[in-house]
């Protein structure tokens, strides 16, 4: 019987094996779906802070840090407020960690009592829910019960420098790709200014301790004016990395002008169920209008994600803007563990807080794991 067992164990740490190591030992881009390996138990997860009863100001960011840890890999980590999915985060590694920190981020708008619940995912297994109660008040001077100072969650300074906040536990690179070295991980609750940006704002540069060096927007907040950033010109050649890549990025295809009609990549797997959410919504949160104009636009790209184990079929999607809806788009089909990007354009005319929320499979046309994740939200403050 004990021969057997250890026989049975060995089998298990090559097939893992096998699934995190390419033919050079690199990160292979081919993985054992999480939820066909058998694991005991669901993901755990609980909130560090804010505590039950805290009180907040409308219209200001509410950090919510959370830790959770699975015996295989937290994938992804989910923000609700009141019922509705408010932020989600991914690991950036696709199988996942054992344990995951991270700072959620949430600006209530109207004032009044605010359920705030979080939920921790391997693939399309979720956690047993956390969840505080909080209050929001119409001003500062009615708050009386001020949260408490957690050590990851930093201060954030009201001087209108352009800084990111690291969601999750992050490469921090020598370039803008996945394909340049790995300078250090960037752990979560840094607060480093933006100092440069590429074109699309996918990808930030950040001055960290006087070093210099990228990060992919998905996993951060933004914070202050980032009206400004300059772009970087990047060399025309990419130089290899001289180290493995420890992220194998979900593959994507882009939507042009939110049309879908651009392809869909990623691994399909036509068993089982899909579970579409919407991964990222990435652009500027800190508006300005120039003096000179009389209005402003601004390109914000949203991923919506299948973290199911089957594939999709056809889908609608809808995007909110101040409550004012349009069509996102439609997909033909998207596979497990695929996502795919869509590109809005807004146009912002006049100051104040633009709520922009998706929501896809808007029609309840496809059968899902879960129907409770198929929204997100942003909000953005437009200046003069």
């Amino acid at each position: 019987m004990g021969i057997r067992v250890f026989l049975i164990s060995m089998l298990m740490v090559g097939v893992l094996t096998a699934c995190n190591l390419g033919n050079n030992g690199q990160a292979a881009s081919t993985t054992v779906p999480l939820d066909e390996v058998t694991p005991e138990g669901v993901p755990e997860i609980r909130i560090v802070s804010p505590t039950e009863g805290d009180e907040f100001v409308a219209g200001e960011e509410i950090l919510v840090s959370i830790e959770a840890n699975d015996s295989v890999g937290v994938t992804r980590v989910q923000l609700l407020a009141n019922n509705q999915i408010v932020k989600s985060v991914s690991s950036e590694s696709l199988q996942g960690e054992l344990t995951m920190s991270a700072i959620l981020d949430y600006t209530p708008q109207l004032e009044g009592s605010v359920t705030l619940r979080v939920l921790a995912f391997r693939g399309a297994v979720s956690s047993t829910p956390d969840q505080i109660q909080v209050e929001v008040r119409s001003s500062q001077e009615e708050v009386v019960a001020t949260p408490a100072q957690i050590s990851n969650v930093p201060d954030i300074p009201n001087d209108g420098v352009c800084r990111a906040l690291i969601s999750v536990g992050l490469n921090f690179r020598e370039g803008p790709s996945t394909d340049f070295d790995r300078i250090r991980v960037l752990s979560s609750g840094t607060l480093a200014p933006i100092v440069g940006r590429i074109g699309d704002n996918s990808w930030w540069q950040l001055n960290v301790d006087n070093t210099r060096g990228w990060v992919s927007a998905e996993f951060t907040t933004e914070f202050g004016n980032c009206a400004n950033v300059p772009v970087v010109q990047l060399p025309t050649e990419v130089p290899p990395a001289t180290t493995a890549p420890t992220v194998t990025p979900i593959p994507t295809a882009t939507a042009n002008n939110g049309n879908g009609s651009g392809g869909t990549t990623g691994g399909g797997n036509n068993s089982g169920q899909p579970d579409l959410l919407v991964g990222a919504i990435t652009g500027d949160r800190s508006v300005v209008i120039p003096s000179n104009v009389s209005s402003t636009s601004e390109t914000y790209t949203i991923r919506v994600q299948n973290t199911g184990t089957g594939s999709s079929g056809q889908f609608a999607s809808t995007i909110f803007v101040n409550g004012v809806e349009r069509d996102l788009g439609v997909v033909a089909e998207l596979a497990s563990n695929a996502s795919r990007d869509f590109d809005v354009q807004l146009e912002f005319t006049e100051s104040g807080t633009v709520n922009l929320e998706v929501v896809v499979d808007v029609d309840n046309q496809v059968q899902e794991i879960s129907e409770v994740n198929n929204r997100g939200q942003i909000s953005i403050t437009v200046g003069q």
